[in-house]
């Protein structure tokens, strides 16, 4: 029973497809280029943020080069000259130069003025007293930034934020102690922190940069995409269109074919291949049939049963296509005394013709 019950199910389901196969393709068509549209857009955003983070990743990794270079082969060679002296304050004494930290805040500072819509900053927990204004986290980002980096000082920081109405990538990296930082950080007098150790995070060295155009201009290339992707599917459905109506002609003139086939079949089954009446096999049909009406019915039937006086001597004389013609006429003139309905005439064998006449 479940068994029957889920056949008229699928074939109920096969029929309703068949019906409307062609809007089902449509619609097939139409999520598949949803898709594709929908996941154009996600990978141009993911090549705009990966395209971001290598530029920002350039950008750090440059200034903490820089700052380190400055470290190593001008701050501390020159710290041993007499005379010269490193400080944050490095503006208002003679002979001084400035502090790798303080070195990198202006470098970071000039950068941000110079390079159009994005900026860079160098900030920490412990700025230096003249710097703190400047020097400390300014925003939500910058407070996070310094606390994840210090649990993990190994990946950047990332975010994205509004800025002044613009979203802006943000990328943060730590800034560890190197043994020289220590050295000189832990002895300058006006250092905010003087127990500093070997890789502790000094502080972090940001940059933004604008999303915004970048996504004007991947949304101008995905409109190109869309525009190219509209116009082949109203060409795809257009042919879907051409091509399912010509199956639907097409099968419409097998189904033609078929029943004047199967027609031709049930003619051919009920007839004599030689005089084209009915065959006994038609007519134990038919008298079964006229037998039980005219049972239920009271009424009356006929059956004549007869044959061709010598046609075996007809057949020897003048040979079988003579004889074949012979049994033709016969069956035109029995054909010709069943015309009413119901009535039939049939070869029943060999030479032997019967009619049946209900009423």
């Amino acid at each position: 029973m479940l068994s029957q019950k889920i056949h008229q199910f699928l074939d109920r389901s096969y029929a309703l497809i068949y019906r409307h196969i062609v809007l089902i393709l449509v619609a097939l068509l139409c999520l598949g280029i949803g898709i594709g549209l929908a996941g154009s857009y996600e990978l141009s955003i993911n090549i705009m943020e990966a395209q971001a983070q290598q530029n920002a990743e350039i950008s750090i990794n440059t200034l903490n080069e820089t700052r380190a270079l400055y470290s190593e082969q001008v701050a501390q060679r020159l710290k041993d000259i007499d005379g010269v002296t490193l400080s944050a304050e490095y503006h208002t004494l003679e002979g001084a130069i400035p502090v790798p930290a303080t070195f990198s805040i202006e470098l970071s500072e000039r950068l941000s003025e110079q390079t159009q819509n994005s900026s860079f900053r160098l900030f920490s927990d412990y700025p230096f007293p003249t710097r703190r204004d400047q020097s400390g986290p300014k925003d939500q980002f910058e407070q996070d930034a310094l606390k994840t980096l210090r649990k993990d000082p190994m990946l950047p920081f990332i975010r994205k934020d509004k800025i002044n109405g613009r979203l802006m990538y943000r990328y943060a990296k730590a800034v560890r102690m190197e043994e020289s930082c220590v050295r000189c950080h832990n002895s300058l007098p006006n250092s905010p922190k003087r127990d500093w150790m070997v890789g502790d995070v000094r502080g972090v060295i940001a940059t933004a940069q604008p999303l915004d155009s970048i996504i004007a201009m991947a949304q101008e290339g995905l409109q190109q995409i869309y525009l190219v992707l509209s116009v082949l599917a109203v060409l795809a459905v257009v042919g879907l269109i051409l091509v399912m109506g010509r199956f639907r002609l097409i099968n419409l003139e097998l189904e033609r074919k078929v029943q004047k086939k199967t027609s031709d079949l049930k003619r051919l089954v009920n007839l004599d291949g030689l005089t084209q009446i009915s065959n006994r096999y038609h007519f134990d049909r038919k008298l079964e049939q006229e037998w039980r009406r005219a049972m239920r019915y009271s009424t009356p039937l006929t059956l004549i049963l007869c044959d061709v006086d010598f046609f075996k001597q007809f057949n020897d004389s003048y040979g079988h296509i003579e004889g074949d013609e012979c049994l033709k006429t016969v069956a035109k003139v029995f054909k010709q005394s069943a015309r009413r309905a119901g009535e039939i005439a049939a070869r029943y064998g060999g030479e032997e013709f019967v009619l049946l006449l209900p009423q």
